[in-house]
């Protein structure tokens, strides 16, 4: 079964029979890709509130059927959203603190919410990348060897509801580049908030370019984290990955298609592992790829691309992702308005992307 039809077929199982785990946590890290600010706004910009309640609220904006969330994440996380709405087990959950900032001249894309699972114990979430095309160019800042703002973001949020819920431990989680907010800032909080985080949850999250992330310090975290990948794993193996701890997932699809968490197997409450606790050929061979092509240009090469990249993507109307499916035309303005070594970049990057797909496994 998928994620949707997990989460109804166990919603009336209450967390005091069946403690939080990472299929809620998987939950909770797709329907933060709704638009909470709605929600958030609907209700007068509340302190706390159930969760149903929220969940009544934003799905108001989603009552005409072609309402989407971006290219990618289509009315999946609406539809999930949905189903959890007036369950046992999340209808009674109080969410908190939700904050959001988007700023375009930093390519800053960030979420971020509190889901008091009971009193004392709080389900931290971080939004992955959205549909924003900011958001998509902030992840090249993992490339440059240097924080993302949202990672900057991120520490901050959870150092401050650390200090604003001192009675409270804290389960950290996200998916995709919200599965990296939530390692790194587990690995940079105080080390006195450190000691009251229980688990953290990485859902194919990125790795760090290597050499710029803290292994000593994030050791003392390494046993409390999960990273849960799909056996065609890309985007959690991009770049060096932290983390040891970590589950094959089966999947409906292949490629770059099982980054969508609903394509991610499920039986009951738990998830269908691969038959082979090892990553796919086309994984390997994407991902090796991709790693030798970044570490073998300096970083002035790598700044300058990005640059050159942010400055094309700019220069043209488009603000979301689903704005160059609109309007085919402003994908090859873009590719026309970068340099000759920019678009040898993005060739070579589109060559090991459909080479190593065409791999059987």
């Amino acid at each position: 079964m998928t994620i949707t039809e997990c989460a109804t077929s166990c919603g009336d199982v209450s967390f005091k029979k069946k403690p939080f785990d990472e299929i809620d946590g998987l939950i909770l890290s797709n329907i933060i890709y709704c638009d909470f600010n709605y929600a958030y706004k609907k209700l007068g910009n509340f302190e706390s509130v159930p969760l149903d309640l929220f969940l009544k609220a934003l799905l108001e904006k989603y009552k005409n059927r072609k309402m989407k969330e971006g290219l990618f994440l289509g009315r999946r996380p609406s539809s999930l959203a949905q189903r959890i709405a007036k369950t046992l087990r999340y209808r009674d959950m109080i969410v908190s603190d939700f904050e959001e900032m988007n700023d375009e001249s930093k390519n800053l894309q960030f979420a971020a919410i509190c889901f008091h699972i009971y009193r004392d114990l709080i389900f931290l979430c971080y939004r992955g990348t959205d549909d924003s095309l900011m958001g998509w160019m902030e992840n090249l800042d993992l490339f440059l060897e240097e924080r993302m703002p949202s990672q900057v973001c991120g520490l901050d949020y959870l150092n401050r509801m650390m200090k604003k819920y001192p009675d409270a431990t804290f389960i950290l989680g996200g998916h995709s580049k919200g599965g990296n907010i939530a390692v790194y800032a587990a690995t940079y909080c105080q080390d006195v908030y450190q000691d009251r985080i229980q688990k953290i949850y990485s859902y194919d999250g990125t790795g760090f370019y290597p050499g710029t992330f803290d292994y000593e310090r994030f050791e003392k975290m390494q046993e409390r984290t999960l990273l849960v990948v799909p056996f065609d794993c890309v985007v959690g193996n991009i770049l060096e990955q932290p983390i040891r701890n970590r589950i094959i997932v089966a999947c409906t699809k292949k490629g770059l298609f099982c980054h969508d968490i609903h394509t991610w197997r499920i039986e009951k409450n738990h998830f269908i592992l691969s038959k082979r606790q090892i990553y796919s050929n086309r994984s390997l061979g994407t991902v090796k790829g991709i790693n030798e092509m970044v570490y073998n240009d300096p970083i002035e090469k790598r700044r300058d691309f990005i640059e050159d990249f942010n400055r094309a993507v700019k220069a043209t109307p488009a603000k979301m992702l689903i704005d160059l499916k609109k309007r085919i035309t402003l994908p090859l303005q873009i590719y026309k308005n970068l340099s000759l070594r920019s678009k040898t970049v993005i060739i070579k990057t589109i060559r090991i992307l459909v080479a190593n797909n065409l791999k059987i496994d």
